[in-house]
Formats: C-alpha cells, structure tokens, sequence
C-alpha cells in the first residue's frame, strides 16, 4: 500500500447549479418567478442569489441567505420591473463561502401587460374604429407591441397590428 499525506489544509465544498431559469424561459417583470437549485455535498446550508441584467457590469442582490434544502420549490423572486432584459443571469453561491458558485444560462425578462380596453363585456363593432389600451409592467427594451384577438379564448389568434409603438394606445380601425 502506498500513501501519502497533503502539505497543506484543503477544503472540500458542495456544488450547486441554477435548474430554473433554463435558457428558454421568459419571465415576467413585476411577477413573481421561482429561483430553484440543485446541489450536491453536506456543508452547504444557505445560499445567496445575485442577477444582472447587463453581463455584471451592475448586479443586485435577490437573497443574502436561505435555506439550501428548498432547492426542489426555490426561492419566489419578484421580478423587478426595471429588469426587462434579452441578456439575465442568475449567480447562486455559498451564502458563507463566495468560491462555490454557479451561473445561470442567459434568459429574458419580458414587459407584462394587461389589456384596458376593450373590457371583458365590452363590445367592438366591425367596421367601426375602436381604440385599445394596454398599461406596460417593466421598462426597458422591447419598445414595440403585437396586436392579436381571438375569437375562440385563446385557440386560434388573428393579427391586429405588428410593431407598433408602445404608447398603450391603438386605434383599430
């Protein structure tokens, strides 16, 4: 048998990796989305969650420290409304040991709208014009809005208007 002993202290560490948001995913500014995590190893009890917008050139904080174990359900982050973004990403790390950490892939934070007008029991008449108002959550990019209606909740939409201008207005003629 051979063996040999180390000339120094070592640390051995957990691992951790983002499993929500995945690249494909589309959050909602203003809306509540759920961080979640895998890890593996026995020393990580909290973690920390940080996000950019911007590839770190500025970041902020969305937790300092939670529980590791709720990875399964993770962490109700309300998205902000300033974040609206082609290019987030989610950092998760060690809330007591900043060097075991991991990157979420790149993922969109997209404007949330809801539609003013018309009205649920509000009435447009065909060939008459009709003004439809929208209020935006989140700012930032994309600037322009799609238009679409739907005559069977939702099963098949009809476009209306493409690109337009995002004022909250349009007049449908």
């Amino acid at each position: 048998m051979v063996t040999a002993t180390s000339n120094g202290n070592f640390k051995i560490v957990g691992t951790v990796a983002i499993t929500a948001p995945i690249a494909t995913d589309k959050w909602v500014a203003g809306t509540t989305s759920n961080v979640k995590w895998a890890k593996t190893g026995t020393g990580l009890s909290n973690i920390r969650l940080d996000y950019t917008t911007d590839n770190w050139a500025t970041s902020g904080t969305i937790v300092a420290s939670y529980d590791a174990t709720l990875g399964a359900t993770g962490y109700p982050w309300p998205v902000p409304l300033t974040s609206v973004t082609n290019t987030a990403i989610i950092k998760i790390s060690d809330a007591n040991d900043a060097s075991v950490s991991n990157l979420s892939p790149t993922f969109k934070i997209i404007p949330g709208f809801t539609v003013t007008r018309p009205a649920s029991s509000e009435r447009v008449i065909v060939k008459q014009n009709f003004q439809i108002l929208w209020d935006r959550q989140g700012t930032g990019t994309p600037n322009t809005v799609n238009l679409y209606y739907s005559i069977n909740n939702g099963g098949a939409w009809t476009s209306i208007a493409t690109a337009q201008t995002n004022t909250g207005t349009y007049d449908w003629a």
